[in-house]
This record gives C-alpha cells, sequence and structure tokens, in this order.
C-alpha cells in the first residue's frame, strides 16, 4: 500500500513529527516528505536517526517497492525547479 498526505507548511513544527510517526508501523520501510518549497525530499527511514536528503535531479529510491527515479519528476507540473 501506498499513501500520500498534503501538509500545510504552516503546520509543520515540528515537521517530521507526523512522518516519523508512520515510520513506527510495521510494513512501513521509508517515508519520502516532498517539500513544497524546493525540488528537495527528506526520506526517513525506520531506524534510522536522520533522513535521507535528496534535491533536483538526484535519484529519488523507493526501495519497498524497488523503484527508483529523479526527484525533479515529481515535480514536474509545478512552478518548482
Amino acid at each position: 500500500m501506498h499513501r500520500l498526505e498534503c501538509w500545510s507548511t504552516a503546520s509543520r513544527s515540528p515537521r517530521h513529527d507526523p512522518a516519523w510517526a508512520y515510520a513506527t508501523i510495521p510494513g512501513v520501510e521509508a517515508v519520502p516528505i516532498l517539500s513544497s518549497t524546493a525540488v528537495r525530499a527528506d526520506g526517513l527511514r525506520r531506524d534510522v536517526a536522520t533522513p535521507d536528503i535528496v534535491v533536483g535531479t538526484e535519484p529519488l529510491g523507493l526501495a519497498s517497492i524497488g523503484d527508483a527515479g529523479p526527484l525533479a519528476e515529481f515535480y514536474a507540473t509545478t512552478e518548482l525547479t
């Protein structure tokens, strides 16, 4: 199962708390958080204290589904470059 949620930038203090809660659910391997203000993603993984940072055209890997691709593709229809 894959889940996508959009959180307001106004309610992001502390930003990763809801996502870290998801990462504690059995069966959840990773939680990618995409920025709404830049081409950037923070990848939270279970049992890893700091997120992986992905920017620009770097690959965003989703190992749980065996896929990876340029982060910028998630922003293809936005004003962000």
